[in-house]
């Protein structure tokens, strides 16, 4: 498997995306910009990277933005393609 780290130090930040019968409207809702998107290696979501902005953001923030996953500081990374879990 292939992973990502994440994080101030590494200047990215993965939202990590379920995929859930509203996604695109509760994605929508956030008012995020377009970026780079990857299915995730379980194939039942979406991986969308983004720059660090240099702030600190807790380990991982689940629910707390819609119910996605935030992968950033302290957070060991996300599994990118073509892994498979």
């Amino acid at each position: 498997n292939v992973q990502l780290a994440t994080g101030r130090h590494d200047g990215i930040v993965v939202l990590d995306v379920d995929d859930m019968p509203d996604m695109d409207a509760r994605l929508a809702a956030l008012g995020l910009p377009d970026t780079r998107r990857a299915a995730t290696g379980h194939g039942r979501g979406e991986h969308w990277y983004f720059q660090h902005p240099g702030d600190r953001f807790l380990p991982t923030v689940r629910n707390a933005i819609d119910g996605f996953t935030l992968l950033a500081d302290g957070y060991t990374g996300a599994i990118c393609p073509p892994s498979l879990h």
